[in-house]
């Protein structure tokens, strides 16, 4: 019997290494980033307080995130560029504030487009913009220069949501 009993606690043993592997699998979230080969330039959103608990935010739209997933990220310095390679993005700015009923009462500003630009080895790019009632736009610019990189995304006028916009 301690043959067959013997036998079972390893096979028993070994079911429950092969669970803990699988479920150990499964809490990885965080995909595999690749950082780029060769020179590199970084690319970061930007935001600046707006009023009441409100901020005007600029950053990469989240269809140009999903591609960039795979791409290394860099917390303090943003996403990582392959420099001399041109890249396209679609850019966004956008107003929001931290209480609903203020989003709901409030003007709230988009504005979005699409921009290509080629980094330049060592360089950092922002994603700035403005919003407001007569003019809002968003950009790439060279943080050390200001100099606007790729194309401007600009609109006369207001580009206020409507109320089942927001």
């Amino acid at each position: 019997m301690s043959g067959v009993s013997g036998e079972i606690m390893l096979n028993t043993k070994i079911a429950v290494a092969a669970l803990v592997t699988l479920l150990a699998a499964g809490c990885v979230s965080e995909p595999v980033r690749e950082m780029p080969v060769g020179p590199t330039a970084t690319l970061s959103g930007s935001s600046v307080k707006h009023g009441y608990r409100g901020w005007d935010s600029f950053r990469m739209s989240d269809d140009t995130l999903t591609l960039m997933e795979k791409r290394y990220r860099d917390p303090q310095k943003g996403w990582y560029l392959t420099a001399g390679q041109p890249i396209t993005l679609t850019i966004i700015g956008y107003r929001r504030y931290e209480i609903p009923i203020v989003q709901l009462v409030s003007a709230i500003y988009e504005v979005s487009g699409t921009t290509t630009f080629t980094p330049v080895a060592d360089h950092a790019y922002l994603i700035k913009g403005e919003l407001n009632e007569k003019h809002s736009a968003v950009w790439i610019e060279d943080k050390a220069t200001g100099e606007v990189v790729g194309k401007k995304i600009e609109v006369q006028g207001s580009t206020a949501l409507g109320v089942l916009e927001k």
